[in-house]
């Protein structure tokens, strides 16, 4: 098996040591962590994160984890490699996705959320998608190198646009299985979540009718498609008002 580099920016230390204790337990294999610390607010974005350790990247794969990964088995991490070292065509591939097309699925093995619910349809081995989920996601390094991350600002929509970026130059994504438990839940719709759509869904809409994310699918042609996305903007900001100013329960 390959040697590979893992990028996890984190902003909790008890959380990071604990991601820290979990990937050395993981058996048969050979990698890199490059943990990034942003616990002083120091990025404003994931994007401008991932790039400022590129240069230490020495090995065939990366691989960017969230600081909420855990491993369900003591194999779970390799044979997870394993499965992207047999992929061919390899964009982007990640443990979470969803296809193209119409009907909005979501696949996936892993489990989510403080219950460690399954977080979509069985995967079982492989199969190509549209986009992948960020909590973990990989691509070969040189293809990183060649299409690096953009320096759009924030912390949303990262895997989902580097896959629409390398599926526009002729490259297949993947969802693959995965034996892992990621302690969030996700699925954060707030206000610059939707700002980063609109500027997504202004680059690559013309790719595809739909882009299909791991929270949401989303219509990105004709007006009755943007009315919705201003609709939902304007919902979030009124969302994030009365949770602010009323104390409703967040999500």
């Amino acid at each position: 098996m390959s040697t590979f580099t893992i990028i996890t920016v984190w902003n909790k230390p008890e959380l990071f040591s604990e991601f820290q204790q979990e990937l050395k337990r993981q058996q048969g294999v050979a990698y890199t962590l490059l943990g990034v610390d942003n616990s002083q607010n120091r990025y404003l974005g994931a994007r401008e994160a991932f790039l400022s350790q590129m240069d230490q990247v020495q090995t065939e794969f990366v691989v960017f984890m969230h600081q909420d990964i855990r491993f369900q088995d003591e194999n779970a991490l390799h044979d997870l490699m394993a499965s992207a070292e047999a992929l061919e065509d390899l964009g982007i591939a990640g443990v979470a996705g969803c296809p193209e097309g119409k009907d909005w699925i979501l696949y996936s093995d892993i489990v989510h959320g403080k219950q460690a619910l399954p977080a979509g349809k069985p995967v079982g081995g492989s199969m190509p998608v549209q986009t992948v989920d960020e909590c973990l996601f990989l691509m070969r390094t040189d293809l990183a190198r060649k299409y690096p991350f953009s320096r759009r600002g924030g912390w949303h929509m990262y895997a989902v646009e580097q896959c629409l970026r390398l599926r526009r130059a002729g490259y297949q994504n993947y969802v693959i299985s995965a034996r892992i438990w990621h302690l969030s839940k996700g699925g954060s719709l707030e206000q610059s979540y939707l700002r980063t759509l609109e500027e997504l869904i202004g680059e690559f809409g013309a790719d595809t009718d739909y882009l299909n994310t791991t929270v949401k699918q989303w219509a990105t042609n004709g007006r009755k498609a943007a009315l919705y996305r201003v609709y939902y903007l304007h919902k979030m900001k009124l969302k994030g008002f009365l949770q602010r100013h009323l104390q409703w329960p967040k999500d």
